[in-house]
């Protein structure tokens, strides 16, 4: 995973929309999360193996029991918790 502190936010802003942040890696965590919230519901169907992501080259990467996708969900979300504390770190309210 890129760590937040390598990728600085980006802010443009575009008329009508207002301030837009953008950060690579922010929007590549949300994609990971939105595969994976498909493969946790085809588990919960009973479709094993799923596929919940991919390989840097391209080929899919696949959880072939409910444990295993538990732990790529726990290490998604370990993620996306420390990109929000070092938002939170470095834009304080």
């Amino acid at each position: 995973m890129v760590d937040l502190a390598d990728e600085p936010v980006r802010i443009s802003s575009r008329p009508g929309i207002g301030c837009l942040y953008v950060n690579p890696a922010i929007d590549d965590n949300i994609r990971q999360m939105n595969r994976l919230e498909k493969a946790l519901l085809d588990s919960f169907r009973g479709r094993l193996p799923v596929k919940y992501g991919y390989t840097e080259a391209g080929y899919p990467l696949l959880a072939r029991t409910p444990e295993e996708l538990i732990e790529v969900t726990q290490g998604l979300l370990a993620e996306g918790e420390r990109m929000l504390a070092n938002l939170r770190s470095d834009h304080p309210d």
